[in-house]
């Protein structure tokens, strides 16, 4: 069901490419610093269940340095991947996904 959640997410996320960047995640009780991407408009984050893992709080910075407070939504240990949200009063811009069936071997991800 979690995963489920996650991919409906990633399904309907779209942005200018150039807008989305990585962010980093940090854990205030010192839970673990990550990475994670955008997927949403609205501020759906996904991530690494071991960067959230026992985390009290957790602070989403944007690459331009803006921090910005998440919730954690879920969070799955056998997959290792979290979906936070966060709120922010500038338009957020989700990383673009790109159609798996038209990637070849050596094409860049990122």
């Amino acid at each position: 069901m979690f995963l489920a959640k996650i991919s409906n997410k990633i399904g309907a996320s779209q942005s200018n490419p150039e807008n989305s960047a990585p962010i980093q995640l940090a854990g205030c009780s010192g839970a673990g610093v990550g990475s994670g991407f955008i997927i949403s408009e609205s501020g759906d984050v996904v991530t690494n269940h071991h960067v959230v893992d026992g985390a009290e709080r957790v602070t989403v910075t944007l690459s331009d340095g803006k921090k910005l407070r998440a919730e954690i939504v879920g969070s799955d240990p056998l997959t290792d991947i979290a979906l936070l949200k966060v709120k922010s009063d500038a338009p957020l811009s989700p990383v673009r996904f790109g159609a798996s069936d038209e990637m070849r071997a050596g094409d860049q991800v990122f």
